[in-house]
């Protein structure tokens, strides 16, 4: 029996892959506000094409990333500004699906990352 690549390739949307990304960041949030510094507080707010979310800190201005989907990505923004990442789902000759990032195919736990990283642990 052949490899059943279209379901393969339909698991691998942008819109399925942005409602995965949805429930592991809110499991990350929940991480980060378990281990990080009690004073940081992160919010996740979950939209059909938004996944916003926010660091609070008495004596840190608010910051702000957001996670937009569309039909043939997922790009990332810190607040207003341009986005600065863009992941767009690919299916792998192994049936992977992986996400092109500037180049680099990066699983979509990376893509989230690469997103929260420097808002989690940055200053």
């Amino acid at each position: 029996m052949s490899y059943d690549w279209v379901t393969a390739r339909f698991g691998c949307s942008s819109s399925n892959a942005f409602q995965t990304l949805a429930e592991m960041v809110k499991v990350e949030v929940s991480t980060a506000n378990e281990l990080l510094s009690p004073e940081r507080v992160f919010l996740v707010n979950v939209h059909p094409k938004e996944i916003i979310v926010v660091r609070t800190h008495p004596k840190e201005r608010v910051a702000t990333i957001v996670f937009e989907f569309s039909s043939t990505d997922i790009s990332v923004r810190s607040g207003d500004k341009q986005p600065f990442l863009r992941a767009v789902p690919s299916l792998h000759a192994d049936g992977e699906c992986m996400f092109e990032v500037e180049g680099h195919s990066l699983k979509l736990w990376q893509v989230s990352r690469k997103a929260l990283e420097q808002l989690f642990f940055g200053d």
